[in-house]
C-alpha cells in the first residue's frame, strides 16, 4: 500500500465507528465534546515523517497510525490524556506483551479474522496493560485492555496510541516477538488499520 499525503485540513474517521464509539464512551470523552479525529502528516500507515517535534524521519516507514487529536463540536483541538482506555477492536487472544520506546505494545490475534497467510492481529503501541495481562488470556470487543501509557521522552511524541495491523506467520511464537521482530521480519506483513479506525472491520469467517 502506498504512502498518504495529505494536504489541508486533515482527513478524520467518522465518530460512529465502533472502535471510536467505545473509546468515547470508556473515557467519557463525549463529556468533553468529542466530534471527530484529527490526523496530520506522519500519523499514517507507512509515512517516514515525524509528526512531533522538530518533525523530521522516522527511523523506518510507520508500521501503524497514530491516534492522538480529536475536534470537539465546538471546534476546538484537544488530545487523548494519559492513562485513557483502550478498548479491544474484536475478540481475540492476547499472542504477546512486548517493550516499545513510551511503553508496552499489546499483541492481539483475532481467530475470527481468517487469513490463509497469517495470524490476524492487531497492536496496540505505547500502552499501561494490566497487571497480569498474558499471552493466551482472552479479549472481548470493546473491553479495555490497556491504558496509555503516562511517560513522556524529551522531544518525543507525548502519550498516543499507536494501532497497527498485521499478518503474524503461524510459525512465529508469541516469545519470538518484539518491535525489531516485527519491523524487519519477512515473516510479518503489516497492512493499514485505519479501515478498522473507519467502520470496516473484517466479519468472522462464515459471517
Amino acid at each position: 500500500m502506498g504512502n498518504r499525503v495529505h494536504a489541508g485540513r486533515p482527513e478524520a474517521p467518522p465518530a460512529t465507528c465502533r472502535f471510536t464509539r467505545q473509546l468515547v464512551s470508556a473515557n467519557r470523552l463525549a463529556d468533553r465534546g468529542f466530534s471527530e479525529w484529527l490526523f496530520y502528516p506522519g500519523m499514517f500507515f507507512l509515512d517516514k515523517n515525524k509528526w512531533w517535534a522538530n518533525s523530521g524521519l522516522r527511523a523506518a516507514p510507520h508500521e501503524g497510525v497514530d491516534l492522538c487529536f480529536y475536534r470537539t463540536a465546538a471546534g476546538e483541538h484537544r488530545r487523548l490524556a494519559p492513562r485513557t482506555r483502550v478498548p479491544a477492536v474484536a475478540d481475540g487472544e492476547v499472542l504477546a506483551v512486548i517493550d516499545d520506546f513510551l511503553g508496552k505494545s499489546i499483541i492481539i490475534h483475532h481467530r475470527g479474522w481468517k487469513d490463509a497467510h497469517g495470524r490476524v492481529c492487531t497492536i496496540f503501541g505505547h500502552t499501561e496493560p494490566p497487571a497480569g495481562l498474558s499471552p493466551g488470556d482472552r479479549v472481548i470487543a470493546g473491553e479495555p485492555v490497556a491504558r496509555l501509557a503516562d511517560a513522556l521522552r524529551t522531544g518525543g511524541p507525548g502519550p498516543h496510541l499507536h494501532v497497527s495491523l498485521a499478518l503474524v506467520d503461524r510459525r512465529l511464537s508469541g516469545k519470538d516477538l518484539s518491535w525489531p521482530t516485527l519491523s524487519g521480519s519477512a515473516s510479518v506483513l503489516f497492512l493499514d488499520p485505519l479501515p478498522l479506525l473507519t467502520g470496516d472491520v473484517p466479519r468472522p469467517a462464515g459471517g
